[in-house]
């Protein structure tokens, strides 16, 4: 029996759905939600959704929400949880407090069960350091450990070519 993969889309995954500056990042999250989108247990928390009430654009933030509803991703609401992981997290040396949003979709995704924290965030999130660090991290606290990976590598770890 295969297990369905759970996934954590951070806001920047949502925010490329509609970007006009790179389509190419615009395609691949699409091609993303399609194909690999309904063979997953997507899950989100409210900072996701504060973060695209945050979209400059009326138009835009109006389709990014639409989207985003469309999908009907599972929010985390254990919040008491998220914030013990996030001490944890912090306690662990994963990252340090300037990147205090970025630990807590880290937590979010930690306390959902996700197997993957999927975003576009390359600059912070989805780099090696981050990478090795939150792994280190998560066997240290003894929780699940997650994967922080782009659209494209997720969908290689899921044998699903991304376009």
């Amino acid at each position: 029996m295969e297990l369905t993969p759970v996934l954590y889309l951070d806001s920047s995954f949502w925010r490329r759905l509609f970007d006009s500056v790179n389509p190419e990042l615009r395609r691949a999250t699409r091609d993303f939600l399609r194909r690999v989108g309904r063979r997953c247990v997507l899950k989100t928390s409210d900072l996701v959704a504060r973060e695209l009430g945050d979209v400059p654009f009326d138009e835009i933030r109006r389709r990014v929400i639409r989207t985003y509803r469309a999908a009907r991703p599972r929010v985390v609401t254990t919040a008491a949880a998220v914030h013990c992981v996030v001490r944890e997290l912090l306690g662990a040396g994963c990252l340090n407090e300037r990147h205090l949003e970025d630990l807590y979709h880290i937590a979010y995704a930690v306390v959902g069960g996700a197997d993957f924290l999927v975003t576009w965030d390359t600059g912070d999130l989805a780099r090696p350091g981050t990478q090795d660090a939150v792994g280190r991290c998560c066997r240290l606290i003894r929780r699940h450990e997650l994967l922080i990976e782009t659209p494209p590598e997720v969908g290689r770890w899921l044998n699903v070519a991304i376009r």
